[in-house]
């Protein structure tokens, strides 16, 4: 049981990189048992979301655009002090590609957000529960 909307395909892709780079982040973190717990939540949630929506269940879309919230919106100001800071010198380009997969999952956290608004908006959400 696949899903037919595009977008709804991309939110599960989305989703998975989420769940697969969260862990891995973990070995690559130096101290902090609470940037470890909120890691493996978001790698939690990220793949029981994904399932959900492979599975095409109602609440699925309304949890995708919550854990996209959770985890793409706050980091988009980090992204944008992050570039900013790179194009003024202050950041050397080596220290943005030590932080390519927090951007990945930053990013299709954004991606799966907007498809998860667009089926909300399409109101096929329900219909996915028949």
């Amino acid at each position: 049981m696949t899903p037919k909307s595009p977008s709804l395909r991309l939110v599960v892709a989305c989703e998975l990189v989420t769940a697969a780079w969260s862990p891995y982040s973990l070995t690559l973190m130096h101290g902090g048992s609470v940037g470890a717990v909120d890691r493996l939540l978001k790698a939690v949630a990220a793949l029981l979301i994904g399932i959900a929506v492979w599975k095409r269940t109602a609440w699925a879309p309304t949890a995708v655009v919550l854990l996209a919230a959770y985890i793409g919106i706050p980091t988009l100001l980090r992204l944008s002090e992050t570039v900013a800071m790179w194009q003024v010198g202050l950041l050397p380009p080596s220290d943005l590609w030590l932080n390519a997969g927090d951007l990945a999952v930053e990013i299709a956290q954004v991606v799966a957000l907007v498809g998860g608004l667009r089926e909300l908006r399409s109101g096929r959400s329900a219909a996915h529960a028949s």
